[in-house]
């Protein structure tokens, strides 16, 4: 927690420090992370005018109701990886990773031409931290190369214990969780990939495919059931050609990063199959029963269940918060 009265923060967006804080208000102050742009530097909204080069040159910005509702997207996901961005911009990855490029030159381009100065007292006041033993650590959704220039710009390289891009602290929150791979290779999955990591990458998807003994790094059968709009544009752009996708969590309203929908044109060229999987009916459960008496035995359901209630503590189950499933025993 930041105490009472190191940090202020004023209308005119200055960094002050009040000087009478007692070093020893401080003790249990350990780090302090900033981002970059808007937060500790001006930048005069560069980062939606590089957007709108980026999104003009790799063919991402469509109508102009698309483009403004881009643009409000990108102003929503400040912070955020900009990869991961144009990636729900647009399902096809080499459009995504086009725009990505041409979002970091063209904002290393825009900030040599006009400039870009710190936020007003925002360096004495890392300064003061760090004179005091607190770890500063300045962050941005930027790419390793526009960071490393817009710290060469304001002559910041050394202001900052740590200087961190998406490509230097990995892959942004929510982190896929690892528990629910290893449940996939107890379920009977013969490999798994991190989504976290490159492709090529140990623990990447080309090494899960060749350990399955497939052709390449792209499936030809995607299941997606978290209903996740980024999810779902990941998957949708990994796809090989002639796949099939299969949705089934995708039940409940799209956000506004969902808005832009599927390409048709994707679709078409990569010769494309998506299929919906939507409710149940009462011999579904029957047969689920059936499954889990006989075949389901060889694998570990019971792990995925927090608690067991019986039937007369119903209310508590429905009520339990702790657990993402729990059980009601007749």
């Amino acid at each position: 927690m930041t105490p009472d009265g190191l940090i202020t923060s004023e209308f005119d967006d200055a960094a002050t420090i009040d000087d009478e804080t007692d070093d020893l208000d401080v003790d249990d102050l350990q780090l302090v992370v900033l981002d970059l742009a808007g937060t500790t530097v001006v930048d005069g909204a560069l980062v939606e005018r590089a957007f709108e080069r980026a999104a003009e040159a790799a063919g991402i910005a469509g109508s102009a109701a698309d483009s403004a509702r881009a643009r409000a997207f990108v102003r929503e996901t400040m912070g955020q990886p900009t990869i991961s961005v144009f990636r729900v911009l647009t399902v096809d990855e080499y459009q995504a990773q086009h725009a990505n490029a041409v979002f970091g030159s063209a904002y290393v381009e825009l900030a040599a031409e006009e400039g870009l100065r710190p936020v007003p007292g925002a360096e004495e006041l890392i300064r003061r931290l760090r004179a005091i033993g607190v770890k500063v650590a300045l962050i941005t959704g930027f790419s390793r190369a526009t960071k490393d220039a817009v710290l060469d710009a304001l002559g910041w390289r050394d202001l900052a214990d740590f200087a961190l891009s998406p490509a230097e602290a990995g892959r942004g929150c929510p982190s896929p969780d690892p528990k629910r791979r290893e449940a996939a290779l107890a379920f009977g999955a013969v490999a798994v990939a991190d989504p976290g990591v490159s492709a090529e990458g140990l623990g990447g998807s080309l090494a899960a495919f060749v350990k399955a003994g497939g052709r390449g790094a792209a499936p030809t059968i995607a299941l997606e059931f978290t209903g996740a709009p980024f999810a779902l544009r990941s998957l949708f752009g990994m796809l090989d050609v002639g796949g099939i996708l299969v949705l089934v969590g995708s039940v409940g309203p799209a956000g506004p990063s969902a808005e832009r929908p599927l390409l048709p044109e994707q679709l078409a060229r990569r010769l494309l199959t998506v299929r919906g999987v939507h409710d149940y009916a009462p011999h579904h459960l029957e047969q689920a029963v059936r499954f889990l008496a006989g075949e389901g035995r060889g694998y570990p359901f019971e792990e995925l269940v927090g608690a067991v209630f019986p039937l007369a503590e119903v209310d508590a189950a429905l009520a339990c918060s702790e657990y993402p499933r729990v059980a009601v025993r007749p």
